[in-house]
Formats: C-alpha cells, structure tokens, sequence
C-alpha cells in the first residue's frame, strides 16, 4: 500500500520524465550498503525505495531513452542491472548465494526478470546483448554486481552521468584494493587477478592493450612500479567467491 501511495504522489507528468539523479535508489544504497556488504536482512524489511525505483525505470520508454545522451544510457542500465539484482536477492532471502537461486538448468541470470521497454527480460540479455554489445566499456564488469563476494563492491551511491567516468575509474581503485580478488606477488612473479578478466578477456583487450596493461592503472604505486620493472610477470586467477555479499 505504502508504494502505491507513494507512486499516486508522483501520477500524472512527473512520470512521464525519469529522474536522472536516481535519488529514491540513492537513498536506498546509502543506508544498506556497508563497505563492501549490503545489509540484505535490513533492506528486506524496508525495500519500499527499491520497488518504487524499480517500478519508475520499468516506465521508460524505449523512445524517451533514446534521446539521452550514452552516459545517462549507461548510468540507466548499469543502476537497473544492479537494483533488479538486489530485488531477486530479497525474493529469495535468506540464501547464502545467489547461484542458489533459478536451478541447475537456468540459474538466476536466465531469469525473466528485469522489465525494461514493456519487456522482461534476463540479466544475462541486459549485460550481454545491451551493455556489453552497445557501450564497448570494459570498466561495465567494475560496476556490474552479482550480489557474490567475489564481484566488485556495489558502491554506496546510484551511478551518476555527470560522474560516471570518476566512479568507474573509483570502482577500478576499489576492486584492486582487494588482496583476495587482485594482488602482485613480486617474490613470484605473478600477477593474481579476478577470474572477471579470464571470462571477459576481449573486453579488456579491444584497443590492442593486453590485460596486464590494462589492469596495471588500477593497482597501488608500488605493485605498479613491480609489474612495470618486471617484464616477464606471469598471470594467474584468484579464487571467486559466491557465497552472498551479506553483511
């Protein structure tokens, strides 16, 4: 009843024009996302902000997202991805992963479960055949979150057009700042990265770079000036983690 009323409040014009500063999921991110964690247990018990802004995004029309600009796109689409990942999380809590959710056969990204344009579709279409196949943005795998440990951290705010370029680049700093995702081991030689990089390796070297070139930036000073001083560093796959991103 409380989302109808709160949907009734906004009737009429307000929702033919989607609010770009995604501030009822804003709200929602910043009092339920912890670090690295999203208090799920919280969040079930108060998800009102979460369906209301699932319900205004599911209103987009396909000729009104046409005429924003790609970033407004891309922000639109990566906050959808990660807020419908939320609401299937909830559907389903408690689960100790998400992989738990949709059966051997489907599994939760086969799912039809993200309303977008009068469809429904999976995540898998919306990160595959949309994302990944329209925008050509590799860093989409930093901001992309599958509620598993092993992803990168769901940031505590709604991706932003104005800033998106700055929060990608944040979102980079912030996987790599993880030991058990991304680390050098100098004494060996390697480089250990997130399986991401395995599964999504044509992404990372589109223009030509390779993916240590690629990941290089994104670690701290000293494990960049170790891969820039040894030229024979060897890469090598971190275990990825899919119990839950609980608190």
């Amino acid at each position: 009843m409380l989302l109808l009323a709160m949907l009734a409040a906004r009737s009429g014009p307000l929702l033919a024009q989607f609010d770009h500063s995604h501030r009822t999921y804003g709200e929602l991110l910043s009092r339920f996302v912890v670090g690295p964690r999203v208090d799920y247990k919280g969040l079930r018990k108060d998800r009102n902000n979460l369906d209301l802004y699932l319900q205004l995004s599911s209103e987009v029309t396909e000729p009104e997202f046409l005429r924003w600009n790609e970033a407004q796109q891309m922000v639109y689409l990566i906050n959808l991805y990660n807020a419908r990942t939320l609401a299937l999380i909830l559907d389903y809590y408690p689960i100790k992963s998400i992989n738990h959710i949709g059966g051997l056969m489907r599994g939760p990204w086969r799912l039809n479960v993200v309303p977008l344009f009068g469809e429904m579709l999976t995540l898998d279409q919306l990160e595959h055949e949309i994302l990944r196949k329209k925008y050509h943005e590799p860093r989409i795998h930093f901001a992309l979150v599958c509620a598993a440990k092993g992803c990168p951290p769901l940031r505590e705010e709604p991706y932003m057009a104005e800033n998106l370029e700055e929060q990608l680049q944040d979102q980079g700093v912030r996987f790599f700042a993880e030991s058990e995702k991304n680390r050098v081991d100098s004494a060996a030689g390697v480089v250990y990265l997130s399986p991401i990089f395995k599964w999504f390796k044509n992404d990372f070297t589109r223009d030509g770079k390779t993916v240590l070139a690629f990941v290089t930036p994104y670690f701290d000073e000293r494990s960049q000036s170790v891969i820039k001083a040894n030229k024979e560093m060897r890469l090598k796959f971190t275990y990825y983690d899919w119990a839950l991103n609980s608190t």
